[in-house]
């Protein structure tokens, strides 16, 4: 074979191969303000807390990467685990009716597009192929999770009470959270309320959702919306996850009380 048509093969697979890496690349999530998850962190009120070194006892699926994740992205991974197996029981290939993908039943045009425009600043849905990746599933979950957490319910102070309400935006929206807990009452009054533009009225009822967060206990806040949210799968969807964080932490304080007896 011609010498020069052999390096011309051996730069053109070069080249094909380098735009394959840059590809890859650009669906690297680098978060903008996150700190690293301490396992002393804990918001449960428990006996033993529910650790990265105890919930591998659990063998939950996939944990590796639900750990990797939530320290990237500065949550519990016990939160994550929980929402996985409301999600999609851990089967990581599954789809739904509504374009629901993979282990955390990401919708490539609703929370896939929040995460690629947040995160990678491509203003375009994920493409469905990828989310059947696990590990790439798993991320951009994480990824949501924390925004919902971070942009919509920062100002939240007790870390339950938050926990109760990202769950349930992670169901149902963002939006129904607050018209859980906001009623036509609290913004009547508001001089001028109706001319605002729609941003500006969310902002307002977002304001009064967290101060009624914020005046309550964790237990009530759980309770409130069980009684409020809009949708009874949403109210069913918070009980399931919650029900699975608790079942983890009673295994491994059975287990501790056994070993210590």
């Amino acid at each position: 074979m011609n010498v020069k048509i052999v390096i011309l093969i051996a730069i053109l697979i070069a080249s094909c191969s380098k735009k394959e890496i840059v590809n890859e690349e650009q669906y690297m999530i680098n978060v903008i303000d996150s700190t690293s998850f301490e396992e002393e962190d804990i918001i449960e009120d428990t006996i033993v807390p529910l650790t990265v070194k105890n919930l591998t006892s659990l063998r939950i699926p996939y944990l590796k990467d639900i750990v990797q994740n939530s320290k990237t992205y500065s949550l519990h991974p016990e939160l994550v685990a929980g929402i996985i197996k409301q999600e999609s029981r851990f089967i990581y290939n599954r789809k739904s009716s509504a374009n629901a993908i993979g282990l955390l039943q990401i919708v490539p045009d609703k929370a896939g597009h929040e995460v690629n425009k947040i995160f990678y600043k491509n203003n375009e849905p994920i493409a469905d192929s990828l989310l059947y990746d696990p590990s790439f599933n798993i991320k951009v979950g994480c990824a949501y999770i924390y925004y919902l957490k971070k942009y919509y319910f920062s100002d939240i102070k007790n870390e339950i009470s938050k926990r109760y309400c990202v769950i349930s935006a992670y169901n149902t929206g963002v939006g129904n959270v607050v018209k859980a807990l906001v009623k036509e009452n609290d913004t009547k009054n508001i001089d001028g309320y109706e001319k605002l533009k729609s941003y500006e009225k969310f902002k307002i009822k977002m304001q009064i959702a967290t101060t009624k967060i914020n005046s309550m206990s964790h237990s009530e806040v759980k309770e409130y919306l069980k009684n409020n949210l809009p949708y009874e799968e949403t109210r069913d969807y918070l009980e399931k996850v919650t029900a699975y964080i608790d079942e983890w932490k009673d295994t491994i304080n059975n287990v501790e009380q056994i070993a210590m007896n």
